[in-house]
């Protein structure tokens, strides 16, 4: 519709810029030549046989309004406006991620197909394309498909302030209850925080490698807890000694 309203547009003003003519059958010697400053020599001495104009009705003005129009109802549908800056300097960081949010929840689920029905399968095919020309090697575990683009780092954000939500509330409830603080996995809740920021992978360690680290750290405890009972177990027993060394002296006395 765009296109058809710009050739219309661009016809009448042609219309306008260069009329058709009206030019009497035999009236002037030679080819009309309308460019400027060209001369034409009439055959006919009629005052009323002369080259006018033929005047169109074509408006220039409602051809761009009608451009225009069209042009907002493409921006509307293709989500232009979403993408725009923020224009309101005077907005909240808070604000700022509202609205953020309010357009990914207009975006969701056109990105959600976009995502899932053709960016996703065409990795996937390309993939397999790669290994059945043997340009790659059979790959030995399971690949996960992720999109590191702005677009979809913004959608993934708005899980995070669910996340923040759900820990402030449980926050806040342990004040009451500790024990809500239990209904938590730490571990899998900083790994979710960390794959919405698509953080690098290495800075993670591996879940076996945690559980090495703990499984150290409370060996270490251990140690360090049985070193303090043998301490004072020997405390203990040099005590007693010491008080049974005084009963001795004491009974020597009397």
């Amino acid at each position: 519709m765009a296109n058809r309203i710009t050739k219309t547009f661009w016809v009448n003003n042609e219309k306008l810029a260069n009329p058709p003519l009206d030019v009497p059958y035999q009236g002037y010697m030679g080819d009309i030549d309308i460019s400027p400053g060209a001369l034409n020599y009439r055959a006919d001495p009629n005052p009323q046989n002369h080259i006018t104009p033929i005047m169109t009705t074509g408006n220039i003005n409602i051809d761009i309004e009608s451009l225009q129009s069209a042009r907002q109802t493409i921006n509307e549908k293709m989500f232009v406006d979403l993408f725009l800056m923020m224009k309101d300097t005077q907005m909240t960081a808070t604000e700022v991620i509202q609205r953020n949010q309010e357009k990914m929840l207009l975006l969701g689920s056109v990105i959600g197909r976009l995502l899932h029905e053709v960016l996703t399968p065409l990795v996937y095919r390309t993939l397999m394309l790669l290994i059945d020309n043997g340009i790659i090697e059979q790959l030995e575990t399971p690949v996960k498909v992720e999109f590191l683009s702005p677009l979809a780092q913004t959608q993934k954000s708005s899980e995070y302030s669910s996340l923040v939500v759900l820990l402030n509330t449980v926050l806040q409830s342990a004040q009451v209850n500790p024990d809500v603080i239990d209904n938590i996995n730490w571990d899998n809740f900083i790994r979710k925080v960390a794959d919405i920021y698509s953080v690098d992978s290495h800075l993670l360690n591996d879940e076996s490698e945690v559980e090495n680290m703990r499984q150290q750290r409370e060996q270490s405890q251990m140690a360090q807890m049985q070193l303090q009972l043998e301490e004072l177990k020997g405390k203990a027993m040099k005590n007693q000694a010491q008080a049974q060394l005084n009963i001795k002296k004491s009974e020597a006395i009397l």
